[in-house]
């Protein structure tokens, strides 16, 4: 980050969150689309689609050149300077600090780099196995490490939804509570509304911090910043059905710094590109939800898609100029009109989880076998769900829609 920039970034208490505005016609399309979802459901079910047929019309190298994955150093000193006190204190009014947050927001990745930094002791998660077994074997282990500050980056691997599931949580929060030792947790936002739900864990532990959602200012400037420029380069994005540019990068260029410069100093006080508004809202402002969405709307060998007027738009970019699709032609995963119950409840047990491996998802559900993995398949097929490292999450382009629909259905959804 620039030492003149102020960081988009900022941690802050969890009850003073704030959603990004939504466009007024967004809004209106979602609940019309809501309420048509709803009349349709005895409808019959669609073919598959092939989600990602369209969504890669640039390729994966250029792709992660123009909008690589986060390397999170700004979001880790927006979080130092929010705990500064509490970090820099032997003795702080409460040893334990939590930090939450959704699918895409960074956070662990954020607390094991402040470990790293401060040289403080990981927490490894227990396995499923000991926790289903009270984990009394691993707390005790626990008490034998625990002699110095430690970090615990995933709360949510601490317990299963299951009749013995909590048991290791609830004894884990009660010797939290009496070590004098400070720990930084963090705890992914769907575990965290479960567990006040089922065990009033934000009774027992202090108020956690949330990042703030990024809104369109801050959504322009990340993807700016994220952007990697050659030397004697510019880079140009601009919206394939008007010509509109949405972000320049011409910082590299020797003779281009003082009018880049000029022009950020102007976007300051014009509003910001529709698109970005669009991303923000419809993303919910979680980071890396929103450059799902973002990547997801580039594409560079679309000239022949692209009206010639609006090449001309272009004509005189120095450099490269990256196409970015018009809000309405951006293709995202969506909730199939013939999803059944179980799968909307696979759904929900991923998310309170923060992912899981099948076998985890059968011993909860009690699903026959086959029917789980009719349904794993079936929402992996829309786009909605992915496995990594035998670990099935809810894909981040995929999570808006997944989040929809929980709350549609009256299922309980995390806050942000």
């Amino acid at each position: 980050m620039d030492e003149n920039t102020t960081s988009i970034f900022s941690f802050v208490p969890a009850d003073r969150y704030e959603m990004p505005a939504e466009p007024k016609t967004e809004a209106a399309r979602s609940g019309l689309k809501a309420l048509w979802k709803r009349f349709q459901r005895s409808q019959p079910q669609p073919e598959t689609i092939n989600i990602h047929a369209e969504l890669h019309s640039i390729s994966q190298q250029i792709l992660d050149r123009v909008s690589p994955p986060p390397d999170w150093k700004e979001m880790q000193a927006a979080l130092s300077a929010a705990l500064q006190g509490w970090l820099a204190s032997e003795h702080p009014e409460h040893a334990v600090q939590v930090v939450i947050g959704p699918p895409g927001s960074g956070v662990r990745q954020v607390l094991e780099s402040i470990a790293e930094e401060f040289g403080w002791h990981v927490i490894d998660s227990p396995a499923p196995e000991e926790v289903l077994k009270n984990g009394r074997k691993w707390l005790e282990k626990l008490r034998g490490v625990h002699r110095n500050d430690c970090v615990m980056p995933v709360l949510e691997d601490f317990y299963l939804r299951h009749h013995n599931g909590l048991d290791l949580l609830r004894e884990l929060v009660k010797y939290l509570k009496e070590s004098p030792r400070k720990c930084l947790i963090g705890c992914n936002s769907w575990a965290w509304a479960y567990l006040s739900r089922t065990i009033r864990i934000d009774s027992f532990l202090p108020a956690p911090l949330a990042l703030q959602a990024l809104n369109a200012t801050a959504l322009q400037q990340w993807f700016r910043s994220l952007a990697s420029v050659p030397v004697n380069c510019c880079l140009v994005f601009r919206q394939s059905d008007n010509g509109a540019e949405i972000i320049s990068l011409a910082e590299k260029m020797p003779d281009a710094k003082a009018e880049t410069r000029t022009g950020q100093q102007g976007n300051d006080t014009k509003d910001e590109p529709e698109i970005l508004k669009r991303i923000s809202a419809r993303s919910r402002g979680i980071p890396l939800v929103a450059w799902a969405v973002w990547r997801n709307s580039l594409q560079i060998a679309g000239d022949e898609t692209v009206d010639i007027d609006v090449q001309k738009a272009a004509a005189e970019d120095r450099g490269v100029t990256i196409w970015v699709k018009p809000w309405g032609s951006i293709e995202l995963p969506d909730i199939p009109q013939g999803i059944v119950r179980s799968e909307t409840i696979i759904l929900h047990t991923i998310l309170l989880h923060a992912g899981l491996p099948e076998e985890s998802i059968l011993r909860m559900l009690a699903f026959p076998a086959d029917e789980l993995a009719r349904g794993l398949t079936h929402l992996a097929a829309h786009g909605l769900i992915k496995r990594e490292k035998g670990i099935w999450r809810v894909s981040l382009s995929g999570y808006p829609a997944v989040r929809q629909h929980l709350y549609n259905e009256g299922y309980l959804v995390d806050a942000f």
